[in-house]
């Protein structure tokens, strides 16, 4: 599995974009790992944090080594701007089964 390293651009992607977890990546970049739009890729943080995202799309400045994403993928990976990540291909198997957790604990909800 080919691994290569990218920077986070320090702009997120535009708001009304739709698809959450979308990745622009550098054209270099996507030669480097071998991904085309469509495609999915794990991004890592040298503190352990992974992401999955799909590339929608080569970086819109094509900046040599860039990956730009969402705000929200930016959080869940506790990635600052212009943070060194590693980028690789992911092959990812379907799922059995799915199971969704509530963020907070509803048990004891009451509605009168």
């Amino acid at each position: 599995m080919v691994v290569h390293s990218a920077t986070i651009d320090p702009q997120p992607s535009d708001y009304r974009d739709t698809r959450l977890c979308a990745a622009y990546l550098a054209q270099h970049v996507m030669d480097a790992i071998g991904v085309h739009q469509g495609d999915v890729v794990r991004v890592s943080t040298k503190r352990g944090r992974q992401v999955v995202a799909r590339v929608v799309g080569p970086h819109p400045t094509d900046s040599e080594h860039s990956i730009r994403f969402d705000r929200y993928t930016r959080q869940a990976l506790k990635a600052y701007p212009h943070e060194e990540v590693t980028v690789e291909r992911a092959e990812l198997a379907p799922v059995p089964e799915l199971s969704l957790m509530p963020a907070i604990d509803l048990s004891m909800l009451h509605l009168p």
